[in-house]
């Protein structure tokens, strides 16, 4: 992470990106899936396994986080979108932000909110993998995981994300905790209300 404060926000590419995101999240992925593992032995013998998958997770919050920020963050002088995202769609980093150019920074949205929800995906396969009698542990992963996948279908094809922070509604956090709170035992469950929080309108 030093070397990423020393040198700023310069993301060339999606592998810039994400060595970026695994300095600020992956680690913690790794480090919450070691500390599940000392707690749980039906965890620690699929450590091995799930630690890529404790990556993704990791990435995919924080993607959301970089969408979530756009205009924030370019407003105090940092763009985390990378610069092939930019030079594929043919606009520049400050274009981005200009009504003039809607629908190429529309396109680079989709670039970022469909590598999101790659990672998202791995996501809940990760949390999935956690034993269900082990609720406490589960919901600590399903929270953010939730709160995440409905912020990226509040971010999907918005223009609004260039113009403000992108966030879900307080209703929704209630609503997504309780529901969470009572099925998130349940991998059928998880799989179904993932689908729901994902469409754009529910």
């Amino acid at each position: 992470m030093a070397r990423w404060t020393k040198t700023g926000p310069n993301v060339n590419d999606e592998a810039d990106l994400d060595d970026y995101m695994f300095e600020v999240a992956g680690r913690v992925g790794y480090l919450v899936t070691r500390l599940f593992a000392w707690y749980s032995l039906d965890i620690r013998r699929k450590e091995q396994d799930i630690m890529p998958l404790a990556r993704e997770f990791g990435l995919g919050l924080q993607t959301v986080n970089v969408i979530r920020g756009l205009r924030e963050d370019y407003d105090r002088g940092w763009i985390y979108v990378p610069k092939k995202f930019l030079s594929a769609i043919g606009i520049s980093s400050e274009e981005l932000f200009d009504p003039q150019h809607r629908q190429e920074a529309l396109k680079v949205l989709d670039m970022l909110t469909d590598k999101a929800e790659r990672h998202l995906r791995n996501a809940l396969t990760y949390v999935k993998s956690l034993p269900w009698w082990l609720h406490g542990i589960r919901l600590g992963c399903i929270f953010p995981l939730m709160f995440a996948i409905r912020t990226l279908a509040v971010s999907r094809r918005n223009a609004q994300v260039f113009d403000s922070e992108a966030k879900i509604t307080r209703e929704d956090v209630k609503q997504i905790v309780l529901d969470s709170t009572m099925w998130g035992w349940s991998n059928i469950w998880l799989d179904r209300y993932y689908e729901k929080l994902n469409t754009p309108g529910n």
